[in-house]
């Protein structure tokens, strides 16, 4: 049975409308807050600590499979649910546009057993403060 996990943190990458183009899966790195990595020990997630070169900050990515085999059977599941919180009162409403790098974020996140340990699924990305984004958009990509 799965269990959830809320984690936050500073967002990086995401890829969260379209899957990324070498794997397949939707992503977002998250340098998780003091409170999120004391979560993310209780969760049993054994996923890669990665480092940022440039400041040697830690995080982890979380991904979504868009589909997957699950007992013989294919099982859509789809992009992950992406809300923003209103400034003006507080309350998450759908999002459809990019999260620049460095937005604050709540990841909602499903922590199950599996044959090979403890596995997660990406389900909701919460942006709690928006940094804009500045950069190509997928059509500006060369492939």
């Amino acid at each position: 049975m799965a269990k959830f996990f809320f984690f936050t943190g500073r967002g990086m990458w995401a890829k969260v409308k379209k899957p990324d183009h070498k794997y397949g899966n939707y992503t977002i790195d998250v340098y998780l807050d003091d409170g999120s990595w004391e979560k993310y020990k209780e969760s049993g997630l054994e996923l890669k600590i990665r480092e940022d070169k440039e400041t040697g900050e830690k995080f982890v990515r979380f991904r979504r499979d868009p589909k997957k085999e699950i007992k013989g059977e294919m099982v859509e599941f789809g992009a992950p649910r992406v809300l923003i919180r209103d400034e003006e009162d507080g309350e998450y409403k759908e999002f459809d546009g990019l999260i620049g790098n460095g937005s604050f974020v709540n990841c909602k996140v499903s922590v199950y057993d599996s044959a090979k340990g403890k596995g997660h699924r990406l389900d909701t990305v919460a942006v709690e403060t928006l940094v804009p984004y500045e950069g190509q958009s997928d059509e500006d990509m060369p492939f």
